[in-house]
Formats: structure tokens, C-alpha cells, sequence
């Protein structure tokens, strides 16, 4: 009774210890593919440089926006814009052609 018992718990061992292997196998695996894509940059890949981390550079905040319902951009509504107006007629610009 007490053997076949260690015999279940060995077997039932035996796969968890499987299980954890595979397991094991893919997260080694899936670690060298990024240990490789960390370790490129623009001096051993096709990478532009810009594209290049510099050890302990900070990545780039969070723009700040205005909060909704603020002062928004540009002229007021219903004020007439301040551009040029375009010519009804061309002028003739090379006029010896």
C-alpha cells in the first residue's frame, strides 16, 4: 500500500518534472532570441544608428498635453484669417520670353 503510494507521487513527480523541463527549454530559448535582438545595434546590423540605445539613456517622457476643456490653439472662431488673398489675374513674370 505505502509503495504503490510513493508509486503514484514518483509518477505524478516525474511529470511535473517534465512539464517543468519543457518549460524550462522554451523560456532558454525565447531568452537567447531576445539576449541576440538586445545585443544588435547599428555597428553589427542593418540598423540606422538613430535607431541605437546608449547604455543608461533614459527613454523619452510623456508629452504634456493641455487639459480638455482649456484655452485652445489658433485665432478665435468667426475672426476673418489674416492670409493674402490670391491674384484674380496671374501676373506675366518673364515677360522678354
Amino acid at each position: 500500500m505505502v509503495i504503490a503510494r510513493r508509486d503514484a507521487q514518483i509518477a505524478a513527480m516525474a511529470m511535473q518534472l517534465a512539464d517543468c523541463m519543457d518549460t524550462f527549454k522554451r523560456q532558454a530559448r525565447e531568452l537567447a532570441k531576445l539576449q541576440h535582438l538586445h545585443l544588435r545595434d547599428s555597428s553589427n546590423s542593418s540598423m540606422p544608428p538613430s535607431k541605437d540605445d546608449a547604455p543608461g539613456k533614459v527613454p523619452p517622457g510623456k508629452e504634456r498635453r493641455a487639459k480638455p476643456g482649456g484655452r485652445g490653439k489658433g485665432k478665435q472662431k468667426g475672426v476673418p484669417g489674416s492670409a493674402g488673398r490670391q491674384a484674380h489675374v496671374p501676373q506675366q513674370r518673364f515677360p522678354g520670353r
